[in-house]
């Protein structure tokens, strides 16, 4: 198991930022010449020179992992991620969090092999080891057998690093669990006084990362801190048999400006200045968001709807720009935007991706009215997944190909 620091003292004050964190209002930079950040300057670099540009006109080309419930050694499966690069795919199950390496996979050949016509391809992802070799079945590759991290306990929620190095695993008992992906190995906990981990997600800056659950609260932590740096409370409270209960946090999403998160729960979503530990905006939503992304340049935010609804929402103006009130017969479950390129015109929106438990992959256009802003939401084509089918997760890579990850119910 991972080695576990010593305990976070009481719950965390109720100011939102401890005392031993007051000094670091500006959450700092780590050195601009440290190896870590030149490396991970270096990686990026490479990935964004192989930039696909993506429109309307030119449909991203995409890789739809499946993974297959059996309800023995892999059953429940509650959240699914994709690292950045393309070469990881974590599963948070009922059974501890499945780990695929997805090197030399349809993704690089995709990479590599571009055209102007977008492409999809399905990869079947072993559940268990099988002995000898995988095999291909029918027109989708199979890739290797997962590994399982710790102990075969229950995971919520995981979340990878911009670099792809390290991923975050969310657990019932409300403790964050920090591994090494290349090692399969625990590298520490994080633990707060709370409920269990729905959510989790890496700041711009990856020392920093955000976790909420179902006490309402959110939490800023640091890899270098034993305690929360910030505390997000709950903008309020309902009442049930006469109690008073605190909602559950369905989604966090941090802003790529690394000031900002939005935080996700009931009717609304709100935007936390991190370094105040106070509400810069409240976007009240009307329905509880399961999924939420930003744009590149953080102007926008897309909430998917736990009723299948997709928001539009303009962040300056704190204004709801666009829905489509219908996007999916099921909870929204990924949202993601597209990476802008250099061939893509200085006007051109990105490309907006959703995914629902129907089974339903699709894309859309904010369309722009003639005052500049994004006053609509134009369905530009759907992707239907096989039977039994539903949409864990998934996002644009930084090359703008489109990952998807699912979960086939077997029926």
């Amino acid at each position: 198991g991972c080695p576990k620091p010593e305990a976070p003292p009481g719950g965390g004050g109720g100011g939102g930022a401890s005392a031993e964190s007051a000094e670091l209002c500006g959450l700092p930079l780590p050195k601009p010449d440290s190896r870590s950040r030149t490396a991970a300057s270096s990686h990026f670099a490479d990935l964004c020179a192989k930039r696909d540009e993506v429109s309307c006109a030119r449909l991203p080309s995409a890789v739809v992992y499946t993974v297959e419930e059996d309800g023995e050694s892999l059953s429940e499966v509650s959240h699914m991620e994709i690292s950045r690069d393309g070469r990881y795919c974590a599963a948070a199950t009922s059974r501890g969090t499945r780990l695929w390496d997805l090197a030399a996979g349809p993704h690089e050949r995709s990479e590599r092999h571009r055209s102007a016509a977008s492409s999809t391809v399905h990869v079947a992802l072993a559940q268990q080891e099988r002995g000898g070799e995988a095999e291909a079945e029918h027109a989708a590759a199979r890739l290797a057998q997962p590994r399982v991290l710790g102990a075969w306990a229950r995971t919520l929620s995981t979340s990878f690093s911009l670099n792809s190095e390290l991923l975050l695993t969310g657990c019932p008992d409300g403790a964050v669990r920090l591994w090494s992906v290349s090692q399969a190995r625990g590298l520490g906990v994080f633990s707060h006084v709370g409920g269990p981990v729905w959510s989790l997600d890496w700041c711009p800056i990856d020392p920093y990362f955000v976790a909420a659950g179902s006490d309402g609260q959110a939490l800023l932590w640091s890899l270098e801190r034993h305690t929360p740096l910030r505390v997000f409370h709950p903008m309020g409270v309902r009442g049930s048999g006469g109690l008073l209960a605190r909602p559950d946090v369905e989604a966090v999403r941090a802003h790529p400006s690394g000031k900002l998160v939005a935080v996700a729960s009931e009717e609304a979503a709100v935007l936390w200045d991190m370094a105040a530990a106070s509400p810069a905006r409240i976007l009240r939503t009307g329905r509880p968001p399961a999924a939420m992304a930003f744009s590149p340049d953080g102007a926008l935010l897309a909430a998917g709807g736990a009723d299948g609804s997709l928001q539009l929402w303009d962040l300056a103006a704190g204004k709801l720009r666009a829905e489509a009130r219908s996007a999916h017969a099921a909870a929204v479950t990924a949202v993601d935007f597209s990476w802008p390129s250099a061939e893509a015109p200085a006007n051109e929106p990105p490309l907006l991706f959703s995914g629902g438990a129907d089974g339903v992959v699709q894309f859309w256009r904010p369309a722009p009215s003639a005052d500049g802003a994004f006053d609509a939401l134009g369905r530009v084509e759907a992707l239907h997944l096989a039977g039994g089918s539903e949409v864990a997760g998934g996002g644009f890579s930084l090359a703008n190909l489109l990952l998807v990850a699912c979960v086939s119910k077997g029926c």
